[in-house]
Order: C-alpha cells, then structure tokens, then sequence
C-alpha cells in the first residue's frame, strides 16, 4: 500500500520475490512506479494498480506486505492488512512519526499481534510485525 516510486518492490524483486502487487491511489505514483520497474528490469510477476485496500479485498494472504501511509490510514485498514498478511509473515507499516507510536502499537495490540519491533529514523518509524 503507497508504492510511490516503487523502490520497496523494486527491493522486493531484487531479494527474489515471486510476485508483486504494488497499490497506490496517487495516479502520479503509478505512473512513476510503473516507469521505475521498467527502469530497474523488475522480473517478478506484478500488477501495479490505481487504488486502496479494496484492490486487494480477493487476495490471498502474502508473506510480506508493506504499508507505507499515514497512521490514519494504516489504523482505518489494519485489520485488512493483518488478513492480508500470512500467519507467520512479516507487516511492515512505516510512514509513521514518533507521535503514532502509542496508537499504532496500542491498535496492533487490540488485534492479537504483540510480535513486532519498531525502528527509528529521527522522528520517523517503523513497524515490523510477525503476524501470529
């Protein structure tokens, strides 16, 4: 969710994923997104699409999938992005400032999931959970 330019999945392709699904409501970002993977050659199998969690409602669960919106966003769809997740695979919500750490870890919590760290970058964060 949030491919902007596409530089997580252009990532994800490179650490040798099998397949890609990069959304993003910004039509500017798909644009830029699909000219990224191009650029980079990205080989997976991957649709780039124009929109939100609904894109995904038909989805099976992957093993990794990656958030990058604000904490509004992240804590109106998290319970979406956890089915989303497989049991035993890796969310990471970033896009965060130090001010969401107590929503979002108090939300992760209200949802079953205590198995996760957070990074920081300045005033930045990051969310990595294993979803059980």
């Amino acid at each position: 969710m949030g491919c902007g330019s596409g530089i997580l999945s252009i990532l994800a392709d490179q650490m040798g994923a099998s397949y890609i699904k990069a959304v993003d409501y910004d039509l500017a970002a798909i644009v830029n997104c699909r000219e990224n993977f191009e650029i980079n050659q990205v080989s997976a199998a991957h649709d780039v699409v124009a929109g939100s969690i609904e894109k995904c409602e038909q989805d099976e669960p992957y093993q990794f999938v990656c958030a990058n919106i604000i904490r509004s966003s992240i804590l109106t769809m998290l319970g979406s992005l956890l089915r989303l997740t497989a049991d035993g695979g890796r969310l990471v919500l970033s896009g965060l400032l130090d001010k969401d750490e107590e929503a979002v870890s108090g939300a992760l919590g209200e949802h079953g999931q205590d198995d996760f760290s957070i990074m920081c970058d300045e005033d930045w964060l990051t969310y990595s959970i294993r979803k059980r």
